[in-house]
This record gives structure tokens, C-alpha cells and sequence, in this order.
């Protein structure tokens, strides 16, 4: 469509000039003898939306409608029309989306394409959840089905109506620029026996092009659909994702005319406007709560009086919820069966989406805990020090992290050293001894630290556990040497209470847990029951997210047995989001700042 669009902005010099509106008497084919409006005739699509978010077509034609679930769609009430409407609110008005539409089909071969060809009208109720004015050169599509064919209702700053001739587009602009939470009537009017297309807008027309050429159709299934909330695209992601609500949408089988529109406009509902404005929601999904939690949803634009709902197949829930300075607490009730809802914030006879809540209610839960932040090679990507340095931990520890965790190597001669990758600066630091590996520097022009370094550093802020990962060397002697050496190290700082160990290699795990039954150690490599790691003396699980999702009982088995939980690596705040949602006990990250704004909004 975006191709289409920009070379067809302008009427190509050999076309005939726009026709003067005073040149056709457009209301007079619309009245009978006694002066009253012609009903507009048959519906080749006529779109109903029902609670659960599917949708079907009352026409006669019966096309067939395919929802294309996701995040950012959900069906609500609206209350002055008194039916359910769909709801799109995509991060990105005008992007291209795999989710979250509706798709018309019809049949190339079938009579609906002869009907379009022959006239029609596209008519629908839409409101912007969005400024257009800010986004002025971005396509935003209502109700469209242009793909190099067809025709389609859509805002680019004003609401626009496009119909396509013999592969050229035929654009009509509005001039209204639509106003944030307004609803408007839109009907774009193709009308092949006046050689015109035609907009209205809150039933006025608003402009009209010369159309004097066959309209282009699609000539396979890829294209032969309409989007609603988006426009037709042949590939898996249609563009032009809509934000708002598109209401009653339908096409009728002819060119409606002026007196038409007025009388469809007169008998249409006149929602007031839309004024809910809720920005950067936040909550935690795919969690379980006993009954009588506590739920919280942050997000700007959230006011005192507003009400937290749920909605699932079983209809609307509404939840009790206080307003604190930015976010809504609720507290859940055994009434929740769960698993999945839409989630959103009522305020008046108007509501919000906000996004789908993984929810289970259960007083056998096992719920979120406060996760304890574990600093990856210490607090050094956004302090802008080097991993695995003295700054690092230094960093970490000022921060108020939990944690921080470092990786160690020990040198052929037995000295052990702070590093995360085996080699620096072209130095094995295995293979070599240790004169030469204590001449390397870090980029910020410390020596590499020593592990007593580090143990002397820690000593002066015990309180920030520090986990010691014990790297895989070339043979399981020298990892077995490199244990035996970081045991002896902690013990003679006399830091074994504020030390924690971990590994990839379960030999080494279990050699630390045998020589040191009291020792916190976690196994990282992800491939173990927490029974038999309990059973080797291993207390804690040290896996990624993959681990506990194909194995959904891992994090309570785990628990119920007095074990921990820890992830790796994560550091986007949807990754950070699911860790907790699992029921992680500490999150490995690299950046610790964003874990403290999640502990201060969920859990102080």
C-alpha cells in the first residue's frame, strides 16, 4: 500500500480533472417520489464482534472471519452502542503485525469481487487512540484491504479513503485531522456509473476524486481479504496497525449517496468521546497468588476512582482496587479460576485495555518472592567499569545489590585469578604461571584481580554475597585444583558464611558440596532434577528460563525441599518480568538497576 500511496498522491496529467461537485446532483438517485431517503441496499459484509473476541459476518454472504489473536486486541462493551467492539492499542500505531486484526476473506472466484468491481461503499465507526497529528506521514488503517487492489479507510494525519483503478490508486483526503478519542463515521464510496469515489465524513461529504477506470481485485487468496485494524499485506505481517476501536464495520453492494450517508449518520449512535488516556502499563503476568494478595498494575494517566476488571470467557470481573500515588492495588479472590484474562482499568462507563494477565488463584501457590539481585561479573555495564574487576564488585556493593557474582581460573603454578573468558590479552591463564598472568591489565588500568584480592574486597561488605563460578578448565584435575584452591582461599579469609559457589561442571558442584556440606552451590547447566541435585548436596537450581519452562514443577519441587532458585542472564525487562513470574529466588543480571525498580514497584 505505502508504494501505491506515494506514487499515486497526485492525479497522473492525463487524467481527466476532478469533477465539480455542482456538475452531479448525487442526493436525487437516493430519494423515492415522495421525497424520502432510498434504504441502502444489500451488505456484502456485515461484521459482528462478540465478547470472547471472535467475529463473524451477518451478511448473506457469510465471509469468513478470521481473529488473529495477540496482545494488543481485545473486545469491550461500548456502552452507547450497546455492543462489543474491538479494541487494538498496539506500541506503535501504523507498524506492521503478525497479531492482533481481524481478517475478512472472500473468494477470488467467487461473486463478491464482480460486487466490488460493480460499486460498493466501505462504512465504519472509528476512534483514534492516538495523536495523528504527530505521526502525520504514517499510514494507520481502520478497515483496508489495498494491496496493489481493493479499496480501504484509513487515517495518514486526516482520514483518507483509497480505492485502486487499473493498478493506480485513487486517494481522497478528508482534510479532517481526527481528534485523539473522538468517534467518526466514515463511508468511502466507489461509484463506477458516476466515474467518481466519494468521502464522508459524520455523514458530509467531504471529497471526491475522478474514478473512471475498473477497479483493480485480488487475484489470489493471499490478498483477497479486508483487514480490520490493519491493512491487506500478502506476507505473514499485515501493516498499518490500527489504535483505537473500529466500530460496525460492513461494505454494501452499491455507491451510497449523499442522502444515504445523512440517514445511516441520523441513525447511528453518537459515542461521547473517548477520554481514558493510560500510558506504559506494568504488572506481572503468568504469576500465581494465594487468595488475598495483593495486585498491583503501575501505569500514567491512572486516577483515584478507577477500577481494576478482568474479563475471560466467563464474563467481567472487578476487582477492588485502592489508587496509590501512580498504580492500582487489588487484592485477588478464590472467585479468580484463571489462568488468562484481559486486563482492564474501567473509569465511568468507559474502560481501557491494558494488556492479557496470566493469573492463577490458589492457596496451595506458590508466588513471586521478592528476587535478591545476583550482579553479573559484578555491577560494571552501566558503571561503565570493566567485568570482573575490583571496580565491579566495588560497584556492586555501593549499589546495595544482593549478590555479585565473578568466575575464576587457576595458573599452572596455583594461582588463582578473576576472569570470565579462559585467555586475556592472548595469555592462557590455565597453561600459564603466575608472574606472567598478574602483568595483565584491565582496560581501566587495574592488574587482573587475584582471588584473595577479591575475597579482601569483599570482606569490607559481607553483606553482598558473593558468588564464586568455578569455570571449566581443560581437564577436571585442574577444575578439581582450581576448587580445592578457592575452598581453602574463603576459609582462610574466614568468609564462608558470605560465599556462594557455582559451576557448570556437576563433579566440581559436587566436590565443593562434599567438602563443604554447610556451602550454598548451584549447578548451572540446566539438565538436572532438584531431587537428585539435593541428593549430591547441591541446593541450588542455576538455570535459564528454558529449564523451568519445560519443567513447570522444577521451581516448587525446589522450594518445598528448602532449595533455591536462580536465572541467567537476563536483562530485558520482559525476561526480568518472567523470572519472577517462575518464582525465582535471585536473577542474574547485567543490569542490577533495572531488578531494584522491579523489587521497589512489586514487592517494598
Amino acid at each position: 500500500m505505502a508504494l501505491a500511496l506515494a506514487a499515486c498522491t497526485q492525479v497522473p496529467p492525463q487524467e481527466p480533472p476532478v469533477k465539480d461537485p455542482s456538475e452531479t446532483p448525487v442526493e436525487t438517485p437516493s430519494q423515492d417520489p415522495s421525497g424520502e431517503p432510498v434504504p441502502p441496499g444489500e451488505l456484502l459484509a456485515d461484521i459482528v464482534f462478540q465478547a470472547d473476541g471472535k467475529a463473524a459476518d451477518n451478511s448473506s454472504n457469510q465471509l469468513t472471519v478470521n481473529t488473529v489473536k495477540g496482545p494488543s486486541l481485545m473486545t469491550c462493551l461500548q456502552a452507547e452502542c450497546q455492543e462489543y467492539v474491538p479494541r487494538f492499542y498496539p506500541d506503535e500505531p501504523g507498524a506492521s503485525t503478525g497479531t492482533s486484526f481481524y481478517r475478512v476473506r472472500y473468494d477470488v472466484g467467487g461473486p463478491v469481487p464482480g460486487k466490488l468491481a460493480d460499486g460498493h461503499s466501505l462504512s465504519c465507526l472509528l476512534m483514534c487512540d492516538f495523536d495523528p497529528a504527530r505521526i502525520p506521514t504514517v499510514t494507520v488503517s481502520a478497515f483496508s484491504g489495498l494491496e496493489r487492489a481493493g479499496s480501504g479507510i484509513y487515517v495518514r494525519k486526516t482520514i483518507c479513503f483509497d480505492v485502486v483503478l487499473q493498478g493506480e490508486v485513487v486517494s481522497i483526503d478528508s482534510g479532517v485531522v481526527p481528534e485523539r478519542g473522538t468517534y467518526y463515521q466514515v463511508i468511502g464510496v466507489f461509484d463506477p456509473e458516476r466515474e467518481e469515489a466519494r468521502l464522508y465524513v459524520d455523514g458530509a461529504l467531504k471529497g471526491r476524486q475522478t474514478a473512471d477506470k475498473p477497479m483493480s481485485l485480488p487475484t489470489g487468496k493471499a490478498t483477497a481479504w479486508y483487514g480490520i485494524g490493519v491493512d491487506t499485506s500478502p506476507s505473514g505481517l499485515a501493516t498499518g496497525a490500527w489504535r483505537g476501536e473500529v466500530v460496525r464495520p460492513q461494505i454494501y453492494d452499491q455507491p451510497l449517496t449523499d442522502a444515504q450517508v445523512a440517514a445511516l449518520y441520523a441513525d447511528m449512535p453518537h459515542p461521547a468521546p473517548y477520554t481514558m488516556d493510560i500510558r506504559q502499563p506494568d504488572y506481572l503476568t503468568g504469576i500465581a497468588l494465594r487468595p488475598g494478595s495483593a495486585f498491583r498494575l503501575f501505569a500514567e494517566g491512572l486516577q483515584a476512582g478507577d477500577k481494576l476488571l478482568l474479563k475471560d470467557e466467563a464474563g467481567w470481573k472487578e476487582l477492588a482496587a485502592t489508587y496509590h500515588d501512580g498504580y492500582l492495588e487489588a487484592t485477588v479472590t478464590k472467585e479468580l479460576t484463571g489462568p488468562e484474562y484481559d486486563l482492564l482499568v474501567g473509569r465511568g462507563a468507559q474502560v481501557c485495555p491494558v494488556g492479557n494477565l496470566g493469573l492463577t488463584v490458589s492457596s496451595e501457590a506458590d508466588e513471586p518472592r521478592r528476587p535478591a539481585i545476583v550482579a553479573h561479573r559484578g555491577w560494571w555495564l552501566s558503571k561503565a567499569v570493566p567485568q570482573n574487576s575490583l571496580a565491579a564488585l566495588k560497584a556492586a556493593q555501593d549499589g546495595g545489590c544482593e549478590a555479585a557474582e565473578m568466575d575464576i581460573w587457576i595458573t599452572r603454578d596455583g594461582g588463582v585469578f578473576v576472569n570470565h573468558d579462559g585467555t586475556l590479552d592472548g595469555v592462557r591463564i590455565e597453561t600459564s604461571d603466575i608472574e606472567t598472568v598478574s602483568r595483565l591489565k584491565l582496560t581501566n588500568g587495574e592488574t587482573i584481580p587475584t582471588l584473595d584480592a577479591y575475597l579482601d574486597q569483599h570482606a569490607l561488605h559481607p553483606q553482598t554475597t558473593l558468588i564464586i563460578e568455578i569455570k571449566q578448565h581443560s581437564r577436571y584435575e585442574r577444575t578439581a585444583a582450581c576448587v580445592d584452591a578457592a575452598l581453602e582461599a574463603v576459609r582462610a579469609h574466614g568468609l564462608e558464611s558470605s560465599v556462594q559457589y557455582i559451576s557448570f561442571d556437576l563433579d566440581a558442584c559436587k566436590r565443593i558440596a562434599a567438602a563443604r556440606p554447610q556451602a550454598m552451590v548451584g549447578y548451572l547447566t540446566g539438565d538436572c532434577d532438584p531431587l537428585t541435585l539435593k541428593q549430591a548436596g547441591i541446593m541450588q537450581l542455576d538455570y535459564q528460563p528454558a529449564a523451568f519452562l519445560a519443567h513447570p514443577d522444577w521451581v516448587k519441587t525446589a522450594h518445598d525441599n528448602g532449595m533455591l532458585v536462580n536465572l541467567w542472564t537476563l536483562d530485558t525487562e520482559e525476561d526480568l518480568r518472567q523470572g519472577i513470574a517462575l518464582g525465582a529466588d535471585m536473577l542474574t543480571t547485567n543490569y542490577p538497576e533495572r531488578v531494584q525498580t522491579l523489587q521497589q514497584r512489586f514487592f517494598d
